[in-house]
């Protein structure tokens, strides 16, 4: 199955999201006269846009499922070389945790707002915080991974 999705898998990825894009603009286009006679206030009621949401949510789950049922299949049947994936995971984390951990509740600004509403939990901020400054880093850290293998390349 492995050689099978590794040499088809794009093909039918691709594939299947134009069938159901297709079905979600055949669903849009069937009650869009419909849409259009409603009055606009009442426009927000309507289901013609559930399929096609409704699709891409199904596509999301089913990538993300699957990507990680390969991956730990990976990990199974190649431990040794999953070793570095693994350690760098657990980078990833650690990251986010200590941000987490010293991340303090926002005191100013939008957030501050939302939470004195109650729209949010100091916990959710913190979460915001941790999350933004762990892509930030991994952001960074991307780039100066990137311009240092430009110049290494130069010299050989």
């Amino acid at each position: 199955m492995y050689k099978f999705l590794t040499k088809h898998g794009t093909a039918m990825a691709f594939g299947l999201g134009a069938v159901v894009a297709a079905i979600g603009i055949l669903s849009i286009l069937g009650g869009l006269d419909g849409y259009n006679m409603l009055p606009e206030d009442q426009q927000d009621t309507t289901d013609i846009f559930n399929v096609a949401i409704s699709g891409g949510v199904i596509l999301t789950i089913v990538a993300f499922a699957t990507a990680i049922l390969f991956g730990v299949y990976q990990v199974i049947m190649n431990p040794k070389g999953a070793i570095q994936s693994i350690l760098g995971l657990v980078v990833i984390i650690g990251m986010f945790l200590i941000f987490y951990s010293t991340a303090t509740t926002e005191t100013a600004g939008p957030i501050y707002e939302d939470i004195q509403a109650g729209k949010l939990s100091g916990d959710v901020s913190n979460w915001i915080t941790g999350a933004l400054w762990t892509t930030l880093i991994i952001f960074g850290a991307t780039i100066f991974v990137f311009i240092f293998s430009e110049i290494r390349n130069v010299f050989k």
